[in-house]
């Protein structure tokens, strides 16, 4: 949970809580399949709300719902092959009521994964018509011109680079955390495996989580060389906000994996299949509600520092850069508003990198609602009057 929130410092930073919903909607996703594994029906229904939702809810949405749905249909496939041997035993099966069930199993697999892909072809559909001619930030196989082109091969090699060195740079939030669960990890398995003699699920999580982190920056660095302004992949610009988010999945189920296998370190089964346990002794029971209070008093105490925080920023939006933006400028994005086709020019200080970083441009395009909008950090009182001539409209922000 402090791993979490610690990765959640970086993304709430840069105000886009979305990469931060991304991965909690994945986690649900996981935990329903951990839980409704053996009802199919449950199992398909909810599935396909939580999984469609993930893919309107931003691009990279696709990736976590993509995670989501194999590890949905791998819990199904599994609790059916499960159930089927223990049902029929190690010989003697019944061949044709096998076919049935996994017939059953894979069509109600098939309807979970077309229920999750309606939302994103109804949003697709409605691109292609009521706004026909939008082109985003990151359109798949086309760069939307308004943003301006990609690097050209010639950067390929220093983007490479500098992704490689950022993504193992321990400075970063994302690799701190990368590396902490993966010790933790490891460690908690290797203790469970020869000290307490127990085979933990973690350690099976764990390979498929770094397989994911591999596949999620593989991503990462294709978006950068391909689909990202060249003005903005040179700086890898959003790294530690995409790197959080994924990071935030990977400790979240190691979290979650590692929740179930100690909770059932504190039981012994009493049913040959299963179906009931009990606490191994009245200490494990102790212990067991201690690290229950413990973590209840943890958590809340970590929701009150989040409320906290997201009431600081709303508290401080008067002084912050979409504030200062808004009472210089107004808000131009209201319903049916037309895009504005004037050309302005935005003088700001640098301050922290605002405007270097695409910040203050990205910033004023949103309010004024117009993609013509360029920004400069320094500029005397003979450049602005030779500017003017060439824009619509010159703002002095600060």
């Amino acid at each position: 949970m402090r791993a979490l929130s610690y990765l959640n410092l970086t993304i709430r930073i840069n105000n886009l809580l979305v990469d931060f919903l991304l991965p909690l909607l994945a986690m649900a996703s996981a935990a329903v399949s951990f839980r409704y594994c053996r009802e199919k029906w449950k199992l398909c229904i909810i599935q396909a709300i939580l999984l469609g939702f993930m893919g309107i809810v931003k691009n990279t949405g696709v990736f976590f719902a993509g995670a989501a749905g194999i590890y949905a249909l791998w819990m199904s496939f599994y609790a059916g092959w499960k159930s089927r041997k223990t049902e029929s035993g190690e010989e003697g099966a019944d061949k044709t009521g096998s076919l049935g069930k996994w017939a059953k199993i894979s069509g109600l697999g098939a309807l979970m994964l077309c229920g999750a892909a309606l939302p994103l072809l109804a949003w697709q559909r409605h691109l292609d018509t009521d706004l026909a001619g939008f082109e985003g930030k990151f359109e798949m196989g086309k760069t939307g011109v308004e943003y301006g082109a990609p690097v050209g091969e010639e950067f390929y090699g220093q983007v490479t680079r500098d992704f490689l060195k950022t993504s193992f740079d321990l400075s970063g939030r994302a690799a701190q955390v990368f590396f902490v669960c993966l010790f933790l990890a490891a460690g908690a398995v290797l203790y469970a495996r020869f000290r307490m003699k127990r085979r933990w699920r973690l350690g099976y999580i764990l390979p498929a989580g770094i397989v994911t982190v591999i596949l999620y920056y593989v991503g990462m660095l294709y978006m950068y060389l391909y689909f990202m302004p060249a003005e903005e992949a040179l700086l890898l610009a959003g790294f530690e906000r995409y790197a959080c988010s994924v990071m935030t999945l990977f400790a979240g189920v190691l979290l979650m994996g590692a929740t179930v296998d100690m909770e059932s370190s504190f039981a012994v089964d009493i049913d040959e299949r299963g179906a009931y346990r009990a606490y191994s002794s009245p200490g494990a029971k102790r212990r067991y509600q201690y690290a229950v209070l413990g973590t209840v008093l943890i958590g809340v105490n970590f929701l009150y520092s989040e409320i906290n925080g997201l009431l600081s920023i709303r508290a401080d939006y008067e002084t912050s850069l979409p504030g200062r933006v808004e009472q210089a400028v107004g808000d131009r994005w209201y319903e049916n508003g037309e895009t504005d086709e004037r050309t302005y020019l935005i003088t700001a200080s640098d301050e922290n990198g605002q405007v270097s970083s695409g910040e203050v441009r990205y910033v004023c395009r949103y309010f004024l609602w117009t993609p013509n909008v360029e920004t400069v950090s320094s500029i005397n009182s003979e450049e602005l009057e030779m500017l003017s001539r060439e824009y619509d409209c010159v703002i002095v922000l600060d």
